[in-house]
């Protein structure tokens, strides 16, 4: 019997090779998207909603940053 490969990184990975890194954008940012993306995956799904409200503190553009790359998930 063969063993499925986890794939869940992968999938991770897939949401954010779109992304043209840094050539829109100053470097921090995305590097702040990108920290947030990966804790806003740690939560339930049904709690993303508080966290990124909480971790974006107001900024709406970085949230819906985070939330575009979410959205792949």
């Amino acid at each position: 019997m063969m063993r499925q490969k986890n794939r869940g990184p992968q999938r991770r990975r897939s949401a954010l090779q779109g992304v043209d890194w840094g050539k829109t954008m100053e470097p921090e940012r995305w590097k702040e998207i990108e920290l947030l993306y990966h804790l806003a995956l740690e939560c339930e799904e049904s709690r993303r909603a508080e966290f990124l409200e909480q971790a974006c503190g107001g900024d709406e553009a970085l949230r819906r940053e985070v939330e575009s790359l979410l959205a792949y998930e």
